[in-house]
């Protein structure tokens, strides 16, 4: 029977995996600061191509909700783990 850790953080999701890579978390506020800006962009680009009436505003909006999402999730990990 193995021990169980409990300050070993949970295992990510395919999703995760996918999204936030493994050095990122290294330095989450700024890899989070950027995710958002970036976010940022591809919101305001999918919506003025949206306005002008291009399918292809939705891929950015996909994108930048993409970004928000990865961004949050690094830094809803690195906030609760304890600090070494």
């Amino acid at each position: 029977m193995d021990a169980t850790n409990k300050n070993a953080p949970p295992p990510r999701s395919l999703l995760q995996k996918i999204l936030i890579r493994s050095w990122e978390y290294r330095y989450p506020r700024l890899f989070w600061g950027l995710r958002c800006a970036g976010g940022v962009v591809l919101l305001a680009l999918g919506l003025l191509l949206l306005s002008y009436s291009s399918w292809w505003g939705l891929l950015l909006l996909a994108g930048g909700a993409g970004a928000f999402l990865g961004g949050y999730r690094i830094y809803q990990i690195t906030r609760s783990q304890p600090a070494a």
